[in-house]
């Protein structure tokens, strides 16, 4: 009995064995179907695959069904014997797709690409600068007080003092207290900062502000 190794036609790989039929017309010789052969196929190691092409057996590898990611981060799926292209990798890469970060100079941006983040990136804002500490520090007090003079019915510090010399008696009274009130409040806030800068939390900083006087009541 003689056995036949086949293989397929596409890619050459070795599929099956069985024994040869003899020939109806020749009973000293077999029948040797198409895509088969005589010559027994090596035996492949895991991951190998025994391909028969022009007359002989070889051994290709064999990465049918691994996904890789070549150099520019795209993902791919191997659907034919033989190594990954050049470059190819298994491993993914770094998934940071939808990850805010900052710069140091204090831009912030969102991740939209895989990859790794860029070498300088913080995953939070970095400290604000001596500069910004002062803006913010300088903003928040002019907010409190343009809403202190918002409660008594003026646009905002600034339009409240406009009426200081206002011939109407609560208007002008008004202005005086907030005027009062508002050098104060300058007067600590510029004492306070570089206790901020150094590191106080500007919550606490906020809170000790000066607090704004009774509106006075004029008849």
């Amino acid at each position: 009995m003689t056995t036949i190794y086949n293989y397929s036609a596409i890619t050459g790989e070795y599929v099956s064995s069985e024994i040869a039929e003899i020939s109806p017309l020749d009973p000293e010789n077999i029948l040797i179907p198409a895509n088969a052969t005589v010559i027994a196929p090596p035996t492949p190691s895991k991951g190998e695959v025994a391909i028969f092409l022009n007359g002989a057996w070889s051994i290709e590898l064999d990465m049918r069904g691994i996904n890789y990611w070549m150099p520019d981060f795209s993902m791919h799926y191997q659907n034919s014997i033989g190594p990954l292209p050049e470059g190819a990798t298994t491993t993914p890469p770094e998934n940071h797709l939808g990850t805010i970060y900052w710069l140091p100079d204090g831009s912030k941006h969102l991740m939209q690409t895989y990859g790794p983040l860029p070498v300088d990136a913080l995953l939070s804002p970095p400290p604000p600068t001596k500069q910004e500490t002062i803006d913010l520090l300088t903003s928040s007090v002019q907010s409190s007080l343009d809403a202190g003079a918002a409660l008594w019915g003026y646009d905002n510090v600034i339009s409240a003092a406009s009426y200081a010399a206002s011939t109407n008696k609560q208007y002008a009274a008004d202005a005086a207290a907030l005027i009062g009130w508002r050098d104060e409040v300058w007067t600590w806030a510029t004492a306070q900062f570089p206790n901020v800068i150094a590191g106080e939390n500007p919550e606490s900083f906020m809170a000790t502000m000066p607090a704004q006087p009774a509106q006075p009541k004029v008849s």
